[in-house]
């Protein structure tokens, strides 16, 4: 295949859509395109009246300017290369394939209906998190405000208590008062603490370090290595359907996962496929997808149909993302609420143990 800024101008994502662009944006852009492509429309009508129909500026300026690029004589694929903050390695390999062999209408629609499925997987795996976030973000918020606020009162009211507070009680005071007192302490030594791990994971071994932890982490690892094995079976079937050389679709991929060790994984399969090795064997000593999807490459290399199974793998993993979704929310979501009551209630306790032993004394 012929290598153009299609295959090496910013190794972009094609797990995740590029910030700046809604996906919805996008995946609009790319099918209204694939059908004036099928009308028998020119390259330079459809952009035209693609950019015309687009309401996202951003997207319609990019437009304009591939519309620009290949009326001047330039490959759709390079064109769309200039622009690697919309249009991923993906989505350029996949148009320059279209192109050359003539059923661009096909891989756009088949990139459209790609860009969709991720963008939805995507949605899904954010809203089931964001609750129990908005969740703990709240409950975090009212502890510093008790802390801050409501428990100096009390520390107050039992200065001149003339006796021994309870241990509970000692001990919230304590943590108001060290917050309290210590608060700008306390706020740039968290603010140098995120700020190193940001550096930290900003470097090679950082990133991989923590890429490989979260695989690890209970349920969380489980929901990632799901959705990763998903969108992986997705992607690669995407671009052998499209007619990408499996080669060349790993090369993609390994520079693209959005997961260190994935990466690590795909690069070392790809260097042993380059020497005439099959792709199952690389995936199952790597021993990170499942083996569900490992035997259904297997199968699907020896019976040339490797692009069909990855997509059935891509289905069935993204029903189990589904389910494990719906399951995670209605566990997580009662059990937060629990700790996050009887943390509240544990300070409010223990704020009141003095008086209640003073009650009891004089009863």
């Amino acid at each position: 295949m012929r290598r153009s800024a299609a295959g090496t101008k910013g190794a972009t994502s094609s797990f995740h859509l590029r910030a700046g662009v809604p996906s919805k944006a996008l995946v609009d852009f790319t099918r209204s395109f694939a059908v004036m492509i099928r009308a028998r429309l020119s390259l330079v009508q459809s952009l035209e009246t693609a950019a015309n129909q687009c309401k996202h500026a951003y997207l319609r300026q990019a437009i304009e300017d591939v519309r620009r690029d290949v009326q001047r004589g330039k490959s759709l694929a390079d064109s769309l290369a200039r622009h690697d903050r919309i249009f991923n390695s993906l989505y350029v390999h996949l148009a320059q394939i279209g192109e050359v062999a003539g059923i661009l209408d096909r891989v756009l629609l088949r990139l459209a209906t790609h860009l969709e499925k991720a963008a939805a997987l995507k949605r899904k795996i954010q809203f089931a998190l964001f609750y129990p976030g908005l969740i703990l973000t709240v409950a975090v918020g009212a502890i510093v405000f008790f802390l801050t606020t409501i428990v100096p009162t009390f520390a107050e009211m039992y200065a001149d208590f003339g006796r021994e507070l309870p241990g509970p009680t000692q001990v919230i005071l304590a943590l108001s008062e060290a917050m309290t007192d210590y608060f700008p302490v306390v706020l740039v030594s968290l603010s140098l603490v995120v700020v190193g791990l940001g550096v930290l994971l900003q470097s090679p071994a950082g990133r991989l370090t923590w890429d490989r932890l979260k695989l690890r982490i209970p349920l969380v690892g489980t929901l990632l290595s799901k959705s990763l094995t998903a969108r992986f079976c997705r992607t690669l079937g995407t671009l052998l359907s499209s007619g990408v050389a499996l080669v060349d679709a790993l090369s993609i991929l390994a520079k693209a996962s959005g997961n260190q060790f994935v990466e690590r994984t795909l690069g070392d399969g790809l260097v042993r496929v380059r020497r005439g090795s099959s792709l199952y064997e690389p995936l199952k000593q790597a021993g990170f997808f499942p083996d569900m999807v490992v035997q259904l490459i297997a199968v699907g290399e020896q019976t040339a149909e490797l692009d069909g199974m990855l997509l059935h793998a891509a289905d069935h993993y993204e029903q189990e993302v589904d389910a494990f979704l719906d399951g995670l929310t209605s566990i997580i979501e009662p059990i937060l609420i629990v700790v996050i009551g009887l943390m509240l209630g544990g300070i409010l306790v223990s704020l009141y143990l003095p008086m209640f032993e003073l009650i009891n004394t004089v009863g």
